[in-house]
């Protein structure tokens, strides 16, 4: 306890990285009151949701990809639950399109045929980011997400993974184009692009992600599209969940701050890997796993 009560404040880069635990797990949500309790009670400031692309179910191929629905309700719930409890939450992307490591539970499918470090699932996944990002920001049951994993446990040869140093930088590009197309400022770190630039923004989310293709050119055509088609998934989780606030957004009732993009570090891999830390723009964060056999 003296250690946890040392850590920061919720949502601070030390309590997140040394203080998260995983309380979601595919292809459910499940988030039961009392543990939160004991939870909030011994100072667990932080828990990592780990989360299916399923989730936004627009993104699945029902032809090919057999997963359940009702995921997202199931979130929602679930983020209420820890945030009524104090913790912030880290949404990881825990189970990617086309299957991101061979025979892993955790990716909703065991499998040897990998399909993930592919152009199509890589923009499969920048859509679910750019869905994700957009609720964070603007449902009031995300208020408590302060961060955004990119991909758990790519495989760990780098040479089995081409592209994904690019969807890296996509991935961030693809939460900062979001966040300016919502008025919320991107902060200024070292070494890293100045996105201080104006753009359109409209109480309407909608009407505001429209105004991806004046970006500038820092934000490629992948990255632009990503955002367009984020659109009418937002449109239709608008019905589905009455999420009104869509259609009224005010960045400044929110004080909203920019979320932190999160990656496993870059010693996750070998064979000479593309290094995240490459890829910043504005707060990032890392996580590595140590495995005991």
């Amino acid at each position: 306890m003296a250690l946890t009560s040392a850590l920061g404040t919720p949502g601070s880069p030390r309590t997140m990285l040394t203080s998260s635990l995983n309380l979601v797990s595919t292809p459910y949500a499940f988030l039961y009151e009392p543990p939160l309790i004991i939870l909030h009670a011994i100072r667990q400031l932080t828990s990592i949701l780990k989360l299916g692309y399923w989730i936004v179910e627009d993104l699945v191929d029902r032809a090919t990809e057999f997963y359940p629905k009702g995921g997202l309700a199931q979130l929602r719930r679930g983020l209420k639950q820890l945030s009524k409890a104090g913790i912030v939450a880290i949404l990881d992307h825990h189970a990617l399109p086309g299957v991101q490591d061979p025979q892993q539970q955790f990716t909703g499918r065991c499998t040897t045929d990998i399909q993930f470090y592919t152009p199509y699932n890589y923009h499969r996944a920048l859509v679910w980011t750019a869905v994700m990002t957009a609720l964070s920001h603007v449902d009031s049951a995300f208020s408590n997400v302060v961060a955004i994993e990119a991909v758990n446990e790519p495989i760990m040869d780098a040479t089995k993974t081409p592209g994904y140093g690019d969807f890296q930088k996509n991935f961030v590009l693809v939460i900062r184009a979001v966040e300016l197309l919502l008025g919320i400022p991107v902060p200024k770190t070292k070494g890293a692009v100045d996105l201080d630039v104006d753009v359109q923004v409209s109480p309407n989310i909608t009407v505001s992600l429209g105004y991806a293709n004046q970006l500038p050119p820092i934000f490629s055509k992948e990255v632009r599209t990503a955002v367009l088609e984020s659109i009418p998934i937002l449109l239709k989780l608008c019905v589905k969940l009455s999420l009104k606030d869509i259609f009224n957004y005010a960045v400044s009732s929110r004080k909203r701050e920019s979320l932190y993009t999160n990656f496993m570090d870059v010693n996750w891999q070998h064979n000479d890997p593309a290094n995240p830390a490459d890829a910043t723009i504005g707060p990032q964060i890392y996580d590595n796993h140590l495995y005991y056999s």
